[in-house]
């Protein structure tokens, strides 16, 4: 089987995610290519030949359509575009990197002959490029939404309701719907917010972190989140981004009330962290901690150490953006959480190891807390194991052979129709 793979990666310059809003639309950029490169790489381990198709971003003018490259183990093409510098949005990039691919389209079906064609970029532009290189190929085409593009932007202003850019990702939708073979949800309210659209499948995305060995950096974090439990005391991780949109100060004034057998240690750093220092340093609250953040792929090691784990849903993004990545590595560290949800409930609910909280409401925080902090140690190691079996279950390899077996269904049914 011959896979495209058509990605929407530009990489921002950092300054770029100088927001909480912006750096959940930076978080779900990563954590989609992320998802692209080992998708590729397990791809080909089952057999397939893979091609990833990319923006080269250059400062000068080009005569050449396509650049072909051996790239992070996997074969890529590079669409070259001319990059002055990115400010809000990349539309102008973007739409010369879809009139690359589309203008240069019978290269792609008659060098490659992909059988089965992937638009899998954050936002839809590529569609109808994608859908002309199927079409010409005989191929299947599959569409991934990691998110409701045209709400998540304006819910994160990063464009206004009235900006042209709306209009592009609504006539894109139409044709995803339209051309499309299969649709992957990846985000928490896709089957509401495309009800009744053709050929829909919605997936869970688990955690694409390349996995190592524990680092001696890992093992330090690990015994130093461990060392906060001394003398009985109830340990509470919290990885998330120390950022507005998790509400990080309701969760410090509930964990206040606990005492001082009773640890909340923050394990991540963002925009908001001098804040909530200096708010913890006015309130005179003693039992809230930050610890050095932990890198990705070390998360599930890490948190092992804890009695517990506190997770939130990004404000920002309500349901609209792919975010269970941190999630999955956190079910994975075997531990029972405790998570603030309104859109992800069904997941946390098939997790069978979360105590499902509402968000940004105290009284059920305190609640959820205190619920954990008082089962027996076999109940809580019965809800940990639940939460680790439930990650294993959903590995990233699993999700590939899922995706795989779609594929190859999709592909055996068009040849039968043929």
């Amino acid at each position: 089987m011959n896979i495209l793979i058509i990605d929407d990666l530009l990489i921002f310059e950092k300054a770029w995610a100088d927001s909480p809003k912006k750096a959940a639309f930076f978080r779900l950029m990563g954590e989609n290519f992320r998802r692209r490169l080992f998708l590729a790489k397990e791809f080909e381990n089952l057999g397939a030949n893979v091609l990833l198709a990319r923006i080269e971003p250059t400062q000068t003018d080009t005569e050449s359509a396509f650049i072909y490259r051996e790239s992070s183990g996997i074969s890529q093409v590079f669409v070259p575009v001319k990059v002055k510098g990115l400010k809000r949005l990349y539309t102008k990039e973007l739409l010369a990197f879809c009139a690359g691919l589309s203008d240069n389209f019978k290269s792609l079906s008659g060098l490659f002959k992909p059988d089965v064609v992937i638009a899998a970029g954050v936002l839809p532009f590529c569609a109808a490029a994608a859908a002309k290189i199927a079409e010409s190929a005989g191929a299947v085409l599959i569409t991934e939404l990691s998110c409701s593009p045209a709400e998540l932007l304006k819910r994160l202003g990063l464009c206004s309701a009235l900006d042209p850019v709306l209009m592009l990702i609504n006539r894109s939708l139409k044709t995803v719907f339209k051309k499309s073979d299969a649709v992957i949800g990846l985000f928490p309210d896709a089957h509401l917010r495309f009800q009744n659209a053709r050929g829909l499948y919605p997936m869970f995305s688990p955690a694409f972190y390349e996995e190592k060995p524990p680092s001696d950096e890992a093992k330090q974090q690990k015994e130093n989140l461990s060392a906060f439990g001394e003398g009985s005391t109830f340990v509470l991780a919290c990885p998330l981004p120390l950022e507005s949109g998790f509400f990080l100060e309701e969760l410090i004034t509930v964990c206040s009330g606990f005492g001082n057998k009773f640890a909340l240690v923050f394990l991540a750093e963002g925009s908001s962290k001098n804040a909530l220092r200096r708010f913890i340093s006015e309130k005179g609250i003693t039992n809230v901690y930050f610890s050095d953040a932990i890198k990705p792929e070390d998360m599930s090691f890490v948190l092992s150490a804890a009695d517990g784990i506190f997770l939130s849903e990004n404000y920002y993004t309500k349901g609209l953006s792919a975010e269970s990545e941190l999630f999955f590595s956190a079910f994975c560290a075997g531990k029972p959480i405790i998570a603030g949800a309104e859109h992800l409930c069904e997941l946390f609910r098939k997790s069978g190891g979360t105590i499902i909280t509402k968000p940004r409401n105290r009284d059920s925080t305190r609640l959820g807390i205190k619920t954990l902090m008082d089962m027996s140690l076999s109940d809580k190691e019965a809800l940990g194991l639940s939460c680790k079996t439930f990650g294993e279950q959903n590995s990233k390899k699993d999700f590939a052979l899922d995706y795989y077996s779609l594929m190859d269904n999709l592909v055996k049914q068009k040849e039968i129709k043929q």
